[in-house]
């Protein structure tokens, strides 16, 4: 069981990093288009959103990578 666990927080850890990346990648580019002024759209609401997201998967995997090693 405990192997199963670690093994379900690890490919978390993983999934979540993964994640995590590519929200970032997409504030980058939503705070780009909001600035560039090239689409004129609203984009505030998105990037708080997306600024939210990158908080929690961060959050997740810091968490998750901690308790791997921890009962590793």
């Amino acid at each position: 069981m405990k192997q199963w666990l670690g093994s379900v927080r690890q490919t978390l850890h993983i999934k979540c990093s993964f994640s995590g990346k590519e929200a970032r990648e997409t504030l980058y580019w939503l705070e780009l288009s909001d600035k560039s002024q090239m689409i004129k759209f609203d984009f505030k609401p998105y990037i708080d959103s997306c600024k939210e997201l990158v908080k929690m998967l961060t959050s997740i995997a810091k968490t998750t990578q901690i308790l791997t090693l921890k009962n590793s």
